[in-house]
């Protein structure tokens, strides 16, 4: 690859300042390997940089020559949007007026210089990895519309033909169909072969599921697998989308942790993989290997249980349906935890990673966000003298605002703290069926439980 290839894969900045002290220690301090630098040091040099130079981001000072900062967002935002052009304001200047005025201006960001290394990288890399998004979101836009309009111009082009290929487009179709619906099976069956058929027998714990797809396959994952004679793996995932794209990701993802749930040493031995270790490792893989094609991404959660310490370690990676604890008391605990979903950015550096002690009677639910439909549905009733149905309380009501997710968490904690909350939604799944009403969105229940 030429040098003039390599460049043209960096992101470009272009920073805008008349300090050149200050223009060097904002270079040093993003220190970005990928970042290729361009200068300007006055307003007007800055949008005729911008114009043939192209920036990815801009770091503009707003007390410059010729034309203020504030002039040259003004500009620069009639010609950019925040997509194509994210704008960090840099200035001495601590007037909060000042700082409202270039936000509503347009700026994307907002540092006080001289601003520290760390905090320089991290707001450039976010603006960057937003760029890049945003850039992927585009260029797939662009790609449908040019197929919607090619589709187009070929329907009219068929249209004073169409009496006469009717009878002919019916029967490809039906042939199409009929293969679909072959392949649609066969993805099921491959599918399904990739769930547990039955859950490892070990002492003193017990594993329940239920899975229920809204379409022929889904998007929705969950294994539980011994690690070694000490640690058990527990995954449980959920892919955007349906269909067939995702049932396949699905695969991937089941193969990618019990991949990465060991990390076997050169010289003899292994050591088990944490849960934020695994999960960085499989987001890396995702990305890597385009998996999402910029497109769908993976909520999940990953457990790692130490029969031995009855210890639980865990990890989530941006799955809102959060894991509800049971104590043999009757207390229910969500636990929460934060993490970016896999297949968003590449270089995350870490997953955050808790850890809690299960003891005899405790009880540990794991489910996907099609439970909290089914509980809109009716089949998650509280207990008497329970909490409100998701989406509403008794000071708002469900129509008033959108539910958050402790309103959607509420019922599904008080099912399971009054019951059996495997035979309550197996209950209302039937129920759905007699009425052939389908699910909108995969559904996957795992109960495990201490004996």
């Amino acid at each position: 690859m030429s040098e003039q290839q390599a460049e043209k894969k960096k992101f470009k900045v272009l920073i805008a300042d008349d300090n050149r002290d200050m223009v060097f220690l904002v270079k040093k301090g993003i220190g970005l390997e990928e970042c290729l630098f361009v200068e300007a040091a006055d307003g007007e040099e800055t949008i005729r940089k911008v114009r043939e130079e192209k920036p990815d981001i801009l770091l503009l000072d707003l007390k410059m020559p010729k034309k203020s900062g504030l002039e040259v967002i003004r500009e620069l935002r009639e010609m950019f949007d925040f997509r194509d052009l994210p704008i960090i304001v840099l200035t001495v200047v601590e007037n909060p007026e000042e700082k409202i005025k270039a936000l509503e201006l347009g700026a994307s960001d907002f540092l006080v210089k001289p601003p520290s290394s760390a905090e320089l990288k991290a707001r450039v890399s976010t603006q960057l990895q937003l760029h890049r998004i945003s850039t992927i979101f585009k260029r797939y836009s662009e790609h449908l519309e040019t197929i919607l309009s090619r589709k187009t111009r070929e329907i009219r082009d068929f249209g004073d033909r169409l009496e006469e290929m009717v009878d002919e487009r019916v029967g490809v179709i039906k042939r199409q169909n009929e293969e679909l619906m072959i392949s649609l099976r066969s993805a099921q069956r491959i599918q399904k072969s990739f769930l547990p058929t039955e859950f490892p027998k070990v002492s003193g714990v017990a594993f329940k599921a239920v899975y229920e797809a809204c379409e022929t396959v889904g998007g929705d994952i969950y294994n539980v697998f011994r690690i070694d004679e000490d640690t058990i793996g527990i995954f449980i995932a959920d892919v955007s989308g349906h269909g067939i794209p995702s049932a396949m990701i699905t695969i991937f993802m089941k193969q990618e942790v019990v991949y990465h749930a060991k990390q076997v040493h050169l010289g003899g031995g292994y050591t088990v993989s944490s849960p934020a270790e695994l999960l960085k490792q499989v987001n890396r893989s995702f990305i890597q290997n385009n998996i999402g094609e910029g497109i769908f991404f993976v909520t999940a959660v990953y457990c790692t249980y130490s029969l031995k310490k009855r210890e639980l370690v865990y990890a989530v990676a941006g799955h809102h349906a959060l894991p509800i604890l049971k104590r043999a008391d009757g207390g229910v605990t969500t636990l929460r935890i934060e993490g970016f979903p896999i297949g968003w950015f590449e270089d995350i550096e870490e997953y955050t990673e808790m850890r809690c002690t299960l003891e005899k009677g405790d009880s540990l639910l794991f489910y996907t966000d099609g439970l909290f439909e089914l509980c809109q549905e009716g089949g998650c009733e509280p207990q008497a003298g329970g909490a409100a149905v998701p989406g509403g309380s008794a000071e708002a009501p469900a129509a008033a605002r959108e539910p958050s997710i402790d309103d959607l968490i509420k019922p599904i904690s008080d099912t399971f703290r009054g019951g059996d909350i495997e035979r309550a939604v197996k209950h209302q799944l039937d129920k759905l069926s007699r009425h052939a009403v389908k699910l909108k969105d995969d559904l996957t229940l795992l109960l495990m439980e201490i004996i």
